[in-house]
């Protein structure tokens, strides 16, 4: 059996790089679907000068997925603490990115639809960082 919420999303996304920091703060609707137990969030993000992009999150205890979708399909994985390997399909061909989660703490609460997210990770590619990222996410009815 599962649920079916729709959601205001409220998303702030910070990023530190070499070449500048970014921030990106979102307030979309969103679409909340739990199965067994996973939370599914799904949105679309729209940026300007850009295509709209897919956005899907698989929300479980201690295990966080995420899915972009646009020209090209990024999954990444978090498990607090692990390092986590995806192949990222570029144009040039695949490129090998790993993920460090350094805070993973999941706020979920099934009967309301609603929740937060606060994840903070490392991006890398062939051992070099790309990025820290922190990820703060709320959704409620």
């Amino acid at each position: 059996m599962s649920q079916t919420f729709t959601v205001q999303v409220d998303l702030t996304t910070q990023i530190w790089q070499d070449s500048g920091d970014e921030k990106f703060d979102f307030h979309l609707p969103g679409q909340l679907i739990i199965r067994n137990g996973t939370a599914y969030l799904s949105y679309t993000e729209q940026l300007p000068d850009q295509s709209d992009t897919e956005v899907r999150f698989k929300l479980k205890p201690q295990q966080v997925g995420l899915t972009r979708t646009n020209e090209n399909t990024t999954h990444l994985s978090f498990k607090a603490q692990q390092d986590q390997e995806t192949v990222y399909q570029t144009a040039a061909g695949p490129m090998v990115l790993n993920t460090y989660t350094t805070g993973l703490d999941l706020a979920l609460d099934q009967a309301k639809g609603a929740g937060q997210l606060l994840l903070e990770y490392v991006l890398s590619s062939q051992g070099q960082v790309v990025g820290r990222y922190r990820v703060d996410l709320q959704f409620k009815p």
